[in-house]
Order: C-alpha cells, then sequence, then structure tokens
C-alpha cells in the first residue's frame, strides 16, 4: 500500500493532477477554498499531509450529506463539512 501511495502522491503525478485541475477551472469543493487559496495551502502543508498519506494516518474533515429541495430533482444534493 505505501509503494502505491508514494507514487500517487509523487510530484510528477500531483502537478500533473493539479494542471488538470487548472485547465478545467476546478471549482472549489466542500471546504469552499479556490483554486488558488488550494495552492497557497499546499505551499505550506503539502510535505505534512503527503507523509500522513504515506503512512496511512491522513484524515480528512468529515462531511454530511444536506438535501437542498432546490437541487433534488436533478439528483443532486450538497456536502458541508461537520462543525
Amino acid at each position: 500500500m505505501e509503494a502505491a501511495m508514494e507514487k500517487i502522491v509523487h510530484r510528477d503525478n500531483m502537478n500533473l493532477a493539479y494542471l488538470k485541475i487548472r485547465q478545467n477551472k476546478g471549482s472549489y469543493g466542500v471546504d469552499k477554498m479556490t483554486i488558488e487559496d488550494t495552492e497557497k495551502y499546499l505551499k505550506t502543508h503539502w510535505y505534512e499531509i503527503k507523509d500522513k498519506l504515506i503512512e496511512g494516518t491522513y484524515k480528512p474533515k468529515p462531511v454530511r450529506k444536506v438535501e437542498n429541495p432546490e437541487r433534488k430533482w436533478r439528483g443532486k444534493n450538497t456536502w458541508k463539512y461537520r462543525q
């Protein structure tokens, strides 16, 4: 598992993923961070996150599903971080 995660978080793979998101004009996720905010955040926290991913100790914040009546007819829901 560790070898697979090392390949996933390898600099080349992460840069490729970032460029694809940038190319697609990636929108923010449940954390409301823009791609620019994410870039700034990762510049200071990437090595810590990477080490935790490789060790298997990374714990993302939980999210909860919230029904959105306006979007329900399209089969879409809203996801929010738990407070």
